[in-house]
């Protein structure tokens, strides 16, 4: 990874993925978010258990990017991203103006290994980071690997996590 070294962070939604060594989980309800030292980069890994076929990646991701609207000014689609396998998988950065006038970037993925089990990985940050950092960002999507089988997996999306 650009200029960290990585760690891999295995979740118990059926997960592993390579972060930065020194970035600090956080876990909640319904994902994990990391932190850079810093303060100023998250990625919000948010597991998700849904319908079978109620809605296709495409009109998911234009719920979450409408969802993400809301927290700033002048939202604008900046790239839908190439993936390597589009069948099962989107990727869209989007742009907007937060209260303090800064231009804030959403780098959203969104993975579908198996009917009804999602995976959104969200990652902001202002322009200034998502310069210097874009390519690691890469590297830590790319990382991304589904490690369950689906009856565990279905089972774990249903349960509380600790």
């Amino acid at each position: 990874m650009q200029k960290m070294s990585p760690i891999t962070y295995s979740h118990i939604s059926g997960y592993e993925i390579q972060m930065p060594e020194a970035w600090t989980p956080e876990t909640s309800d319904n994902g994990v978010q990391f932190l850079n030292p810093e303060g100023t980069i998250a990625i919000n890994i948010i597991s998700e258990l849904g319908g079978m076929d109620f809605y296709s990646l495409d009109e998911l991701m234009e719920m979450v990017v409408e969802n993400l609207s809301q927290s700033g000014q002048d939202m604008q689609v900046e790239a839908n991203l190439d993936v390597a396998d589009s069948g099962y998988q989107r990727r869209q950065l989007i742009s907007y103006t937060n209260a303090a006038e800064e231009k804030i970037y959403t780098d959203i993925w969104l993975y579908e290994p198996m009917a009804g089990i999602r995976y959104y990985i969200i990652i902001s940050c202002g322009g200034d980071d998502y310069k210097d950092y874009s390519g690691m960002f890469d590297s830590v999507v790319q990382s991304f690997v589904f490690t369950g089988n689906s009856s565990e997996v279905y089972t774990l999306l249903n349960l509380p996590w600790e």
